[in-house]
């Protein structure tokens, strides 16, 4: 949580510049620079970036990709916030509940559930 901690605020900045970016690039390289700055904050997260190879990059494309970018941003500050107001892992995933992808969430609950009741 420490490193979420840290680490989100400029995670959702970097996510901002990558949907700006974005919109200028002209091919499938110019869209894996743009995230560069994302992939750095995502590797000191321990988490993965999506690498694009698109062939024909064109309007749609780019919009497609975007509203990726804007449900991420999305998601990334409902995390920070739950983050930033607790100190158990199982709080922020409690608090995101609802909040991103609803199949996500149920998923890492029941994860939690079946490690919790295990353990025990």
């Amino acid at each position: 949580l420490e490193k979420q901690k840290k680490y989100l605020p400029s995670l959702i900045e970097a996510l901002k510049g990558a949907k700006e970016c974005v919109t200028k690039a002209a091919n499938s390289d110019d869209i894996n620079k743009c995230f560069a700055p994302v992939k750095e904050i995502n590797n000191k997260l321990g988490d993965a970036t999506k690498e694009y190879d698109i062939k024909d990059l064109n309007e749609i494309e780019k919009m497609k990709i975007i509203k990726n970018i804007d449900k991420e941003i999305k998601d990334t500050q409902a995390t920070a916030n739950c983050v930033s107001k607790n100190d158990k892992t199982t709080d922020v995933i409690i608090c995101t509940e609802g909040r991103l992808n609803p199949q996500e969430s149920t998923t890492t609950i029941q994860n939690i559930t079946e490690t919790n009741s295990t353990n025990q």
